[in-house]
């Protein structure tokens, strides 16, 4: 299933971004990342001559390559490992063959906003200041998208705001543990506790079925 538009592809990498951010996802990928961050440890240690114990850079890609393979299963997404002088990095790998790509619209919002960073400020700061920055234009910029399939019309944009809500709710009870009530997460949305209980749960049921996998970008 192809998407139809420009404005689905973006909706669809927004999906695959959320999902990201929930626990259902970050409990696989933070098991996955501490394995491989052993691994690290063995391949820097025999690199710089610590210790005698053979493992070499093969070694490890291939260990690693196994653990990521096992994520890939587990989270229904693809990883890349990136190994250089400064460490690892695990990420998700978006098989869009369509991306980049331009878009083309006569609205004023086109569909992508450009950001100004400070090359003396803080990385990690700047980066959550932008990735809210984007989270909010995501929202005033996406519209009613249906995806047609020969079983039943789901609707895009449902599928996404559901999984914002369980992320937020994810993250709120990361941070404040039992003190992230349903009604506290309903009042930080904007919406009522009942129905932020049930969009959460249609969110988790599309990802332990694995349905959510067809709201992904598509390869």
């Amino acid at each position: 299933m192809n998407p139809k538009s420009e404005k689905e592809m973006f909706t669809r990498l927004a999906i695959l971004d959320t999902y990201c951010d929930t626990d259902l996802y970050r409990d696989h990928y933070l098991r996955a990342h501490k394995k491989i961050s052993d691994l690290y440890k063995r391949h820097t240690l025999y690199a710089d001559g610590t210790t005698a114990v053979r493992y070499t850079e093969k070694d490890f890609n291939d260990g690693a390559g196994k653990i990521i393979k096992r994520l890939d299963e587990e989270t229904f997404i693809t990883h890349g490992l990136i190994l250089n002088n400064e460490g690892f990095q695990v990420s998700p790998v978006s098989k869009a063959d369509y991306l980049p790509f331009d878009l083309v619209d006569k609205q004023a919002d086109a569909g992508f906003v450009t950001l100004q960073f400070n090359i003396q400020g803080s990385i990690n700061e700047q980066l959550d200041i932008a990735k809210s920055r984007l989270k909010k234009k995501r929202t005033q910029f996406k519209k009613s998208l249906v995806i047609d399939d020969s079983t039943s019309r789901q609707n895009i944009n449902t599928v996404l705001d559901n999984l914002e809500i369980m992320a937020i709710r994810d993250t709120m009870v990361r941070q404040n543990g039992k003190k992230a009530t349903w009604q506290i997460v309903a009042d930080e949305i904007g919406i009522n506790a009942d129905t932020a209980k049930q969009k959460y749960k249609r969110a988790k049921d599309l990802i332990l079925t694995k349905e959510i996998t067809r709201f992904f970008p598509q390869k």
